[in-house]
């Protein structure tokens, strides 16, 4: 699998159609994603995002100001990239770029697929079970809440997979 991210800002201001475009041209098969320079105001990032999951984009980063917080999180509450975990269980792909890769699954909201809907605190059950698929697919790096907990996930986990290779 491989990896291409444009950085192109807001250059792409037609139709869906440029999107479709760059996407079958630049990353037909590979993982694509977008990082606008901080250059967007959220109904723009809104916008544009959305042409990006009609075309199978799979990051969005940082579309608006990094300062302004409050219009990231109006951006991510709109958008539904990322939200089911496929990049999660396609690791072993991005980890073959040979560069350190960090997850961040703490607490997220696809951890509860199968379950009845938890909140945030409740899910380190799943965050565990998250953080063993991203060492398994070659994460370096994990980010989470409860850090004693999920660094014994990732150690048992990170042996297993020693193990596994032997």
């Amino acid at each position: 699998m491989l990896q291409r991210e444009s950085r192109l800002g807001d250059s792409f201001n037609q139709s869906n159609e440029q999107w479709h475009v760059f996407r079958t041209a630049a990353c037909h098969d590979a993982v694509c994603g977008h990082l606008p320079y901080s250059c967007f105001t959220p109904p723009r990032a809104i916008e544009v995002g959305r042409r990006m999951e009609d075309n199978n984009y799979f990051w969005f980063e940082e579309p608006c100001p990094y300062w302004e917080l409050e219009w990231t999180a109006e951006v991510a509450a709109s958008l539904k990239m990322n939200e089911d975990g496929s990049v999660l269980v396609n690791l072993a792909g991005l980890a073959r770029l040979g560069q350190p890769l960090l997850v961040g699954p703490s607490r997220k909201s696809f951890l509860v697929e199968g379950q009845a809907p938890l909140p945030p605190a409740d899910r380190d059950w799943g965050t565990a079970a998250a953080v063993a698929v991203a060492v398994m697919g070659g994460a370096h790096i994990v980010r989470v809440h409860n850090v004693a907990a999920m660094a014994q996930v990732a150690r048992v986990t990170d042996a297993l997979r020693a193990q596994a290779r032997a």
